[in-house]
């Protein structure tokens, strides 16, 4: 019998649309995850974390057309403690909301830890939810521009640091990837390819149109 399994992905819009044009990542997520959407033993939600840029044009309402409970929340600034507050109260109630008894649950964190999503993961994980992360990018080598940038990379490396002691597995794109997660991992946890995703239902039907 197949196991019951509960996902939450974290930090990007898993079920954008294709018509929208939207990043890289989140056809990645979509490509991942729309062959389980109608699975009767496997539930989907989706916890995304929107940047300033994503809080002034918030347009994720494609997860609902794939019948999936989302939460689109983003913070302000650093200085409004409302806002950070409003931000935290509401993404630990949807992890404790969607968390379920007697399946496997767990999180799908797109990309690294950061500033934005470390404290949900460490909810959720003394909560029960396993948490496996997929890295697309190598943190160490990010563009850096502004302070804030730097702070945000100095904080996300020093979450990385931490993945032994509370990630459960570490996908990545690449061999290179691969081997920058096993030397953070340390062989505590297991790292997986996971290889460029293709919808090959979108193929088929850019093929008819020509």
């Amino acid at each position: 019998m197949d196991k019951n399994i509960n996902f939450i992905i974290v930090n990007v819009n898993a079920f954008a649309s294709y018509e929208t044009r939207d990043m890289a990542g989140s056809m990645r997520v979509k490509n991942i995850f729309n062959p389980l959407v109608d699975k009767a033993n496997i539930s989907i939600s989706n916890l995304i974390l929107l940047d300033l840029l994503s809080l002034q044009n918030n347009n994720n309402d494609e997860s609902y057309k794939n019948k999936i409970d989302c939460l689109s929340i983003g913070y302000t600034s650093f200085k409004s403690p409302k806002s950070i507050f409003n931000y935290l109260k509401k993404g630990f109630n949807f992890i404790k909301a969607h968390y379920k008894k007697d399946v496997d649950n767990i999180i799908y964190n797109y990309q690294h830890p950061d500033i934005r999503n470390f404290l949900f993961l460490l909810y959720a994980k003394a909560k029960g939810f396993k948490i496996v992360f997929d890295f697309v990018e190598d943190k160490q080598h990010e563009t850096i521009v502004t302070i804030n940038d730097k702070l945000r990379q100095s904080l996300s490396l020093f979450f990385l640091r931490l993945i032994p002691y509370y990630a459960d597995a570490v996908f990545v794109i690449s061999t290179h990837l691969k081997a920058v997660a096993l030397k953070l991992t340390r062989n505590k946890i297991p790292v997986y390819i996971l290889p460029v995703s293709v919808d090959f239902k979108n193929i088929d039907t850019y093929k008819k149109e020509q």
